[in-house]
């Protein structure tokens, strides 16, 4: 009985010393919480004219992780711009290599180039790739290079969806990468098998290549979504084209000609040894067994009328 009634007495003593430490904690966190309400700032309501209706729904949606997601993407969009464009120029060289200076001018690149000669005249088609704040400006005096424009053609394609699906792969990923880093050390302390160690190791090196695959896909976004790509056609103005395509060379028509009288030579040779060798061996193979059969015909037409004519003499 006196053992009970001294840990009561001890009980009733830390009470009383504990409790006065709570109210004063309990006192300080309210005086605090009514601090960071006061100086926090005020939150938009629907009467202030300052504030939109869009900016609100943007806040009350951004409660989640979705929509917030939502939000980041359409503030920051990811398009891909593409325009074809047909340039009638006067001359098709000079224009390729002005093309290539104001790429560069423009802090682009050509990323593809064909040129070829079609009915004399010079034809090509290039790929470049200029930022988007110098698209217009590049466009501009793209236009004034030619004589004409014939065709032109833009197009965008919004690719925002596939950059926040990778964005959120990639998270999903190296979240992955380190729990198997924590895996693996852990493994290499407690077990110590290599079999596990192995394991461990082989699914963390398919994370990583398959974290290096998403950071590549998103950086080709990335550079396809920074740089405009135009598709340049050159063609040359019909009233460009020379009158006389080429010199006439005498050396090179005769130089034709006894090629063409040796092919022919050789032609007749050759068809002469084909006669004599293939067709008139064939001619003689056949012609020799009809005639053959022709003299046996005659033959018995002989004798027939031979043995006809005897009886007719002894009679």
């Amino acid at each position: 009985m006196r053992l009970k009634g001294k840990s009561l007495s001890y009980a009733l003593l830390v009470l009383l010393i504990v409790m006065p430490l709570l109210v004063a904690g309990c006192a300080r966190s309210t005086e605090q919480t009514q601090r960071e309400l006061a100086s926090a700032p005020r939150s938009p309501s629907f009467t202030d004219k300052t504030i939109a209706p869009v900016a609100s729904e943007q806040e009350g949606n951004a409660n989640s992780g979705e929509s917030l997601a939502v939000a980041e993407a359409a503030a920051s969009r990811k398009i891909i711009y593409t325009d074809d464009i047909k340039l009638i120029v006067a001359d098709s060289k000079k224009s390729v290599s002005q093309i290539r200076e104001k790429t560069k001018a423009a802090g682009g690149y050509v990323a593809d180039e064909h040129t070829w000669l079609e009915n004399d005249q010079v034809r090509a088609t290039l790929t470049v790739r200029v930022p988007l704040g110098a698209f217009d400006g590049f466009m501009s005096t793209l236009r004034g290079l030619a004589l004409r424009v014939d065709d032109e053609r833009l197009s965008s394609r919004d690719v925002t969806d596939q950059y926040v699906d990778l964005r959120a792969q990639l998270h999903n990923l190296e979240a992955t990468e380190k729990e198997l880093q924590a895996l693996l050390t852990d493994v290499r302390k407690r077990t110590q098998r290599a079999s596990d160690i192995m394991d461990v190791y082989r699914e963390l090196s398919k994370v990583r290549g398959q974290i290096d695959q998403v950071k590549g896909r998103m950086q080709m976004l990335d550079k396809l979504t920074t740089f405009a790509t135009i598709n340049v056609t050159i063609v040359p103005d019909v009233l460009s084209k020379p009158v006389v395509t080429e010199p006439w060379r005498p050396a090179v028509t005769i130089r034709h000609a006894v090629r063409m009288l040796v092919n022919l030579a050789r032609g007749f040779l050759q068809a002469m040894i084909y006669f004599v060798l293939v067709i008139i061996p064939f001619l003689l193979m056949i012609a020799i067994p009809i005639y053959l059969l022709v003299l046996l015909v005659r033959w018995l037409v002989r004798k027939r009328r031979r043995a006809t004519k005897q009886p007719q003499k002894q009679a």
